[in-house]
């Protein structure tokens, strides 16, 4: 064997030392890398959130600079994780590994649930999740995704500013976000679509962390109102029982919303129905309402719509035996501390009305009475929570299916003083539909006849003011009634006050204390109308006396 042989093969033998060496590294490196990661991103995860980070296990596979990540979990409060992902891959770029902060290419996240939660001061913690601590003396760790997706996801909104805290809950979430870079103030772009209890939620927009900013366009479709609920019943007693909910909305918040929450769009609501709050039976329904021109700012406080109009609406108004009614439904619920959303100012420009329906119930007298207002329309303008002078009122209807009906006059309930001014007009109204109250009052039930109403009310300094005109035609009393609460000579009366064209006529004003209403004696008011009444009539007392006893003029 020559000395070129010899050193040839040891060129060889070293060569392959070499090999094997490298192989043992590449190989203990391949094993250890997992842990490096694993305890590069608990670390970095950890002081960005200020939150405990744990990972079950990370696997990698080289040829494609891909990590995946199982059983991701950032601690929230008790045992519900604020982050949590069964499956988590992300494809790295190399320089990740010796740079400071993390470069991917693409992150996919299966099955993540996230908790958003909005606390009492109105921040979120979303923004501290992903912001960092910005003045640690090293900086903040630069993370950039050049795309994130998101497959089968879970999202809990839960809102701690309102009394009772509302949880919405998101399922299947699919989405998309690009560009995401936490090194500078530049939003990232995202677009999405969810389950919502039965119905679709779809967004997309722009979105920051740090600072905190959304800009997003979202389309909700078929939603189940009842989803709804607990913000439903922070703001009235009834409860949200059946309908479904469709809208285009615009919703900025943080620096997008000027350091507010905005909302601006449209929506729609089907065959809604509000049920009592403590039994199963509607209070009011809706076939249609349809919102135009809604914005909403938090940060000024006002609630501005262009445009309501119902479809079909009907409701109830109860008067019950102890002289109450069924109106405490549509108050907000007693709560100590107000919210701190109080003092929120609303406009509506227009309210429009098609084909209602109001049914009048009053159960405190012996026989019950009813009376059923039809094919309301017409529309109410301006109103306005500032008090504004303009608000107008034009309805036409039917009373009792027969009777024209109309309303006119300034009235906002919005107002934070309840004032205005209505006048309303009923005619011919079939007196028989009244009994129950001529029983009461008079002692009689009713036959037959008509009346004609005009009633001019006016609320001011919490009283109701009434001047009501009353035109009875050709009464005809029934049998007489021993529960009466009046002694009233009913038939003499009508003798002595009905014209020679059958027509009575009687003035019957009235104020009324908004907080007292059953200081207000019927009886006395009627007794008091009916002798002003007299006087007039006996301002010619021959003509009375003749009518009151069928004389004649010979």
């Amino acid at each position: 064997m020559t000395a070129k042989s010899h050193s040839a093969k040891g060129w060889f033998i070293a060569l392959g030392i070499l090999v094997i060496l490298a192989l043992l590294i590449t190989v203990t490196w391949l094993w250890l890398l997992p842990y490096f990661i694993e305890k590069r991103l608990v670390e970095t995860f950890s002081s960005l959130t200020g939150r405990e980070v744990t990972i079950k296990q990370v696997s990698i596979d080289p040829f494609d600079a891909q990590v995946t990540l199982d059983q991701l979990r950032i601690a929230g409060e008790k045992d519900q994780p604020v982050l949590a992902s069964e499956t988590v891959i992300a494809r790295l770029q190399w320089r990740s590994l010796w740079e400071s902060g993390w470069w991917l290419d693409s992150l996919m996240l299966k099955e993540p649930r996230l908790r958003l939660i909005r606390r009492q001061d109105g921040n979120w913690n979303l923004v501290r999740l992903f912001a960092g601590d910005e003045d640690t003396s090293q900086g903040k760790t630069p993370i950039r995704i050049a795309r994130i997706e998101v497959h089968q996801g879970e999202l809990d909104l839960v809102n701690r500013r309102l009394p009772d805290p509302v949880t919405l809950t998101l399922s299947a979430i699919r989405m998309s976000a690009k560009n995401y870079d936490n090194t500078n103030d530049q939003p990232f772009t995202l677009e999405g679509r969810a389950d919502w209890n039965g119905g679709t939620l779809s967004a997309q927009g722009e979105m920051g962390l740090a600072p905190w900013t959304l800009n997003l366009d979202f389309t909700i479709d078929q939603v189940p109102l009842t989803t709804l609920s607990g913000y439903f019943n922070s703001v009235m007693q009834a409860r949200m029982t059946k309908g479904t909910l469709a809208a285009e909305l615009n919703l900025r918040a943080g620096r997008a919303g000027d350091g507010a929450t905005q909302v601006q769009g449209e929506g729609s609501v089907t065959d809604a129905v509000l049920s009592y709050p403590d039994k199963q039976q509607p209070l009011a329904r809706v076939t249609q309402l349809d919102v135009a021109g809604l914005n909403f700012d938090s940060g000024a406080k006002t609630l501005e719509i262009q445009r309501i109009a119902l479809d079909a609406p009907w409701t109830e108004v109860i008067i019950d035996k102890d002289l109450k009614t069924n109106l405490d439904a549509w108050r907000p619920p007693q709560q100590e501390g107000g919210s701190q959303d109080a003092g929120l100012s609303y406009s509506i420009d227009e309210i429009g009305l098609n084909d209602g329906s109001l049914v009048f119930a009053d159960r405190h007298l012996s026989q019950p009475f009813n009376l059923e207002f039809s094919q309301l329309g017409g529309a109410w303008k301006n109103l306005d929570s500032d008090g504004s002078d303009e608000s107008r009122i034009d309805l036409q209807g039917r009373v009792a299916e027969d009777s024209p009906l109309r309303i006119q006059g300034s009235f906002d309930p919005l107002g934070e003083a309840v004032e205005g001014d209505l006048q309303m007009h009923f005619e011919t109204l079939n007196l028989a539909t009244f009994s129950p109250y001529v029983r009461r009052f008079g002692g009689y039930a009713i036959d037959q006849g008509r009346m004609t109403l005009q009633l001019d009310h006016r609320i001011e300094k919490g009283r109701l003011i009434t001047e009501n005109h009353v035109e009875l035609r050709r009464i005809e009393l029934g049998e007489k009634v021993e529960d009466s609460a009046g002694g009233l000579p009913m038939r003499t009366l009508i003798d002595i006050l009905q014209s020679d064209d059958g027509v009575i006529e009687l003035d019957v004003p009235m104020t009324l204390p908004l907080d007292n209403p059953s200081a207000v004696e019927i009886g006395k008011v009627m007794d008091d109308a009916i002798e002003e009444a007299l006087e007039n009539a006996l301002s010619s007392p021959v003509e009375t006396l003749s009518e009151a006893t069928g004389i004649g003029d010979e």
